[in-house]
């Protein structure tokens, strides 16, 4: 008996296997950095072209190039890389230390007022901020370039 049920998992290892084999990324679908980028710069679709014979081997987590145009590189990057979801990050549209105006929404109210940004800043990511009338650290999210809304 155990034979035979040796033999039937022998038999259908191949077969469980080899989607596997299928499932893997085809080359010609990845796409490397054509120039060097540099940090915080956001790649456009004109830097990246496809992957070649002579670059480096497919690795797992590259990203299609749908994923990689708009966003900014998280540290300089090296012509022929594969790019990898931690090499890029959304843009910053706010940068720490700048002025920016801090937005206050409860229901049909709405407050402003000028503050500091504490840290940088992607669109939507959060970011903390110093009102400079009270001198209080407030948390918010990055709206738009230099505008910062806090939940009221």
């Amino acid at each position: 008996m155990r034979f035979v049920f040796a033999r039937l998992i022998a038999a259908l290892l191949p077969v469980v296997g080899a989607p596997a084999m299928a499932q893997s990324a085809a080359p010609a679908a990845l796409v490397v950095l054509a120039q060097p980028v540099a940090a915080g710069a956001v790649i456009a679709a004109d830097e990246l072209r496809p992957w070649g014979a002579g670059d480096p081997p497919p690795m797992r987590g590259a990203l299609a190039a749908a994923n990689i145009v708009g966003r900014a590189a998280a540290r300089r990057l090296a012509a022929g890389a594969v790019v990898r979801e931690g090499d890029v990050r959304t843009p910053q549209v706010i940068q720490r230390g700048e002025p920016v105006m801090i937005v206050l929404r409860s229901g049909a109210l709405t407050i402003s007022t000028q503050g500091q940004a504490l840290n940088a800043a992607g669109l939507g990511e959060p970011v903390r901020v110093m009102c400079d009338s009270t001198k209080r650290t407030l948390s918010g999210r990055a709206e738009a370039p230099g505008r910062v809304v806090v939940a009221g």
